[in-house]
């Protein structure tokens, strides 16, 4: 039997660069590295790592059946560059299709769209948000930390919270050296009835920017644990201490959807991620409340292209970049195994130590990581420090963002 399926070359052309996000070149499996073409809801274009899926849904698709569908290599799908439209004929018998792309037409061998991986069905969700600020997860990606080990802080936290009858959301990464935090405010509209704190993982924020629009809606599946009494204790029962289990509802997936323009028309786009299940560190137990040393930068630029210059002539493993407030502001560093020195004062900046003793402050931080924190916060910025062993805060002309650094010690 064969089945037939026309595609609009522009349409197709939007939905490429977001399908191509989650295919591996080395794919547990190798039907991961297929794209697949779904009539059966819709028509849609999918794929997947197992971990993350794209979904697009072809609008200007056309069929003349539906219930059927085919997995057929991205390579043979995703490099059709046209305006025009193409067509697919489809052998449910030989698990062939046929392209005709205007004079080219070629013959490429598929897979059955049954082998294709389950995607998550999403039958008990609850949707957590919407906004169309996305800047505010993809500007936290600089933030998120890269250890395997630490799985908790290789995503982005998403965080519910509920204070005085009233619920808020935080937007926070960290990689344990430096923290991004966002509360939104009037930019977002919590849907959540009650607090809930979830992990995205990075793979597919960046795609968010490319949204107008997004919802977030979380999948729920019930799981088991060990019950635990008041005091957080284990609780066992009978003679040979069996544990006792509980069900609960736990956050398994987490689904974006939104629509992503092109030209004169927009692409409906569904992003699923498995959630990250681990607990996200008390990021604010780490921010300093009294911080009476002030320093505000009009000039980012000057003050990024001296702290640049500084780094050459820093330790290669620690970048160490040393700020010493007297007045003025000093910027230097130095490379004890090269012999290599720099020192320079930035102009028209002004700190403010006047309740610091002596009014001399010298705090050592990494200068990669300050050039990263500085480059996220828009001008004018303004650092606020306490004690050269606690964290600089960095805050900028958007009163919803909060960044945080943490110092290294000073070399004398």
């Amino acid at each position: 039997m064969k089945h037939t399926l026309v595609l609009s070359g522009v349409e197709l052309a939007a939905a490429s660069p977001l399908l191509k996000r989650v295919i591996g070149k080395n794919a547990v499996l190798p039907i991961l590295e297929d794209v697949l073409v779904d009539v059966r809801d819709g028509i849609r274009l999918i794929t997947t790592d197992l971990e993350n899926t794209v979904i697009c849904h072809m609008e200007q698709a056309r069929s003349e059946d539906i219930g059927w569908g085919f997995a057929i290599p991205a390579q043979h799908l995703l490099s059709i560059k046209t305006k025009d439209s193409v067509s697919f004929v489809f052998d449910t018998e030989t698990l062939n299709v046929e392209i005709q792309q205007g004079a080219i037409r070629r013959n490429v061998a598929c897979e059955s769209a049954d082998d294709y991986p389950r995607i998550p069905a999403f039958e008990d969700s609850i949707k957590l948000l919407t906004t169309d600020k996305t800047s505010m997860f993809t500007d936290a990606l600089g933030f998120v930390g890269r250890d395997d080990l630490r799985p908790a802080m290789t995503g982005v936290c998403v965080d519910v919270t509920e204070k005085k009858g009233k619920l808020s959301c935080h937007i926070v990464a960290t990689d344990a050296h430096k923290l991004y935090k966002y509360t939104a405010t009037e930019e977002i509209m919590l849907v959540s009835p009650y607090p809930r704190q979830i992990i995205i993982p990075h793979t597919l924020i960046p795609l968010y920017d490319k949204l107008t629009m997004m919802d977030i809606i979380v999948d729920q599946v019930e799981d088991e644990r060990i019950k635990k009494n008041k005091k957080g204790e284990k609780m066992t029962t009978g003679k040979d201490k069996r544990y006792v289990y509980e069900k609960y509802m736990r956050n398994a997936n987490i689904k974006v959807e939104g629509r992503v323009k092109y030209g004169g028309s927009s692409l409906q786009v569904q992003l699923i991620s498995r959630l990250i299940d681990a607990m996200f560190p008390n990021y604010d137990a780490v921010i300093p409340i009294d911080n009476p040393v002030k320093l505000k930068i009009q000039d980012v630029e000057e003050f990024m292209m001296l702290v640049k210059e500084a780094i050459k002539c820093s330790n290669k493993t620690t970048h160490q970049v040393n700020l010493k407030l007297n007045g003025v502001v000093h910027i230097s560093s130095h490379n004890l195994d090269f012999a290599t020195h720099m020192s320079c004062e930035v102009p028209n900046v002004q700190p403010d130590t006047s309740k610091v003793e002596g009014g001399i402050f010298e705090i050592g931080c990494n200068g990669e990581f300050l050039t990263a924190v500085i480059k996220n916060i828009k001008t004018p910025v303004t650092i606020e420090m306490s004690t050269p062993s606690r964290a600089m805060i960095f805050k900028g002309s958007d009163k919803n963002l909060l960044a945080l650094l943490m110092p290294v010690m000073v070399n004398a």
